[in-house]
């Protein structure tokens, strides 16, 4: 069960917190994004279209992890062996 009078207020406090976590974490992501940046040329957010609740499309951004237009020869050669 439910309890519906709750549920403002679990939302206030879900966004309060989760304001503050942004701002203790902003540094760390600033230095991330400046280092994907310097580290290879391409856009810092990697974005997929991915399959939501009820099957609702929606856009995932992450941080590039991998390089733009990599070649996979050499997980796949890995991979196999």
């Amino acid at each position: 069960m439910t309890n519906t009078k709750a549920l403002p207020l679990k939302r206030v406090l879900d966004l309060v917190l989760t304001c503050l976590i942004l701002v203790v974490f902003a540094p760390f992501l600033l230095l991330m994004i400046l280092a994907i940046k310097i580290g290879n040329p391409g856009p810092v957010l990697y974005t997929q279209t991915r399959l939501g609740k009820n099957g609702k499309p929606f856009k995932f951004y992450k941080f590039r992890s991998m390089y733009v237009n990599g070649d996979d020869a050499e997980h796949r050669s890995y991979v196999i062996t």
